[in-house]
């Protein structure tokens, strides 16, 4: 079902010129386009950004997640070992979550 849009405007004087009607209807609709078309910029951006945090923060737990598997090898039998390592690995996904969380939370801001 399509629903048809109309736009009303009132003026406070009598119309002028002859093609007034088809001027505003122009600024109108470059008005909106170039809005659409910095949302967009906007969006690219955001999904960027949101890609770069996205890398670094799979790398920052795979690098959390490794180093505690070796420390943990280093200390083996050791309960400090699985401590060492089940720290970095819930540190390992602070890091990746917190970028995530901060795109969705711009994403959903800017889009309000």
């Amino acid at each position: 079902m399509t629903a048809t849009l109309a736009l009303v405007v009132d003026l406070d004087r009598e119309a002028g010129l002859p093609d007034e009607a088809a001027v505003l209807r122009d600024a109108i609709h470059e008005f909106f386009s170039q809005r659409a078309q910095a949302y967009g910029r906007r969006l690219r951006e955001f999904v960027r950004v949101g890609r770069t945090s996205l890398v670094i923060g799979l790398v920052a737990l795979a690098s959390a997640i490794a180093l505690g598997d070796f420390l943990a090898a280093l200390m083996k039998g050791s309960r400090i070992g699985e401590i060492v390592r089940e720290s970095l690995t819930i540190g390992g996904w602070g890091f990746h979550v917190a970028p995530s969380r901060d795109f969705l939370v711009r994403l959903v801001a800017d889009s309000q």
